[in-house]
């Protein structure tokens, strides 16, 4: 009776350490992404004087930027990596005042941006994450100065079920003793 007991505990214990969601982080390493800049409204194209050196690129990490943005005179870098971007102003400006003017990037290969959990570095406007997958930063009439570098951390993990881990392996190794203990007393009471 105590084994069956001891069995259906481990077995409990089991089921709860394979089925117990774990974090894992979706990292943005690989990821592409599209880069476009909307001014005077969200969604409208910009200007001529306003381009990237890549509009679309894959996330790779170390410290080369993915994407340049030419805006007007004032180059600015722009480097993702696992979890975070990196924004650097190379020369001084103040974006025009407008509905939007910004960046927009669209993680294409889906929702790994998450939701944003910190910008460090300097005020950036008006920032958000649509559906996990769409980064927006409205800079309208924010001034800049030159060397200025801003980063915005995402919280990009997942719950997702992870193996046999935490309470699981104990009552797996629980279920194994027990089990070896019952067939060795099984059968040495057959020899007697």
């Amino acid at each position: 009776m105590r084994f069956s007991r001891l069995l259906i505990a481990a077995a409990v214990t089991t089921a709860a350490g394979v089925f117990s969601p774990v974090a894992h982080a979706n990292s943005l390493i690989g990821d592409q992404i599209s880069a476009a800049f909307y001014y005077p409204t969200f969604g409208s194209p910009c200007c001529s004087d306003v381009t990237y050196s890549s509009t679309s690129f894959q996330v790779a990490s170390g410290p080369t930027p993915e994407t340049t943005l030419q805006f007007g005179a004032a180059p600015i870098t722009f480097n993702f990596d696992a979890s975070s971007l990196t924004i650097t102003f190379l020369n001084s400006t103040t974006p025009n005042s407008a509905t939007f003017n910004g960046p927009v990037f669209t993680n294409l290969s889906g929702a790994n941006f998450g939701t944003l959990s910190t910008i460090t570095g300097g005020n950036l406007g008006v920032v958000g994450v649509t559906n996990g997958n769409e980064l927006s930063i409205n800079w309208q009439g924010v001034t800049f100065t030159q060397g200025e570098t801003i980063v915005l951390s995402f919280d990009n993990a997942a719950a997702v079920p992870g193996p046999i881990v935490g309470a699981g392996m104990p009552g797996l190794v629980m279920a194994l003793g027990g089990f070896v203990a019952w067939r060795r007393r099984r059968n040495q009471a057959a020899a007697a």
